[in-house]
């Protein structure tokens, strides 16, 4: 199964500077990190929702994320960060039942230069353990 997220993903330092910010009153306000991680998995969740992709079947998956950026000002561990709101956000749309290590076998995370967009996106590659990955181009 592959998932396309047309999304404007956050990167680590941004969602880490954020973090330090409090939002509301008291001592125990969320922080700005708190409104973002929510935001972003929300994002997800509803596009893969507009999208009318169906649960994956159960079973262990390996997972390749696709990041494609606009340039090469943000270290890949920065963008690969937001593989967290990619799992929450499709567990939230009801794609995927978990991200533990039950469901999920091993990542990968490859990094294309696309010029002409202005944010990072991600296309997300399932494929059940043990099946041999297949790509039509």
């Amino acid at each position: 199964m592959t998932i396309i997220l047309d999304i404007n993903f956050v990167a680590f330092n941004q969602y880490l500077n954020s973090e330090r910010i409090k939002l509301g009153r008291g001592k125990y306000g969320n922080t700005l990190g708190a409104k973002i991680k929510k935001q972003q998995t929300e994002l997800v969740a509803n596009c893969v929702k507009s999208q009318g992709i169906k649960p994956l079947p159960k079973g262990k998956y390996n997972v390749w994320f696709e990041w494609i950026k606009p340039n090469n000002r943000k270290d890949h561990d920065n963008i690969s960060f937001s593989q967290k709101f990619i799992f929450d956000g499709l567990q939230d749309a009801g794609i995927l039942e978990d991200d533990s290590p039950k469901f999920i076998n091993s990542l990968i995370h490859t990094f294309e230069l696309d010029k002409s967009q202005n944010y990072v996106s991600c296309i997300v590659h399932f494929l059940e353990v043990g099946k041999k990955l297949e790509i039509n181009l």
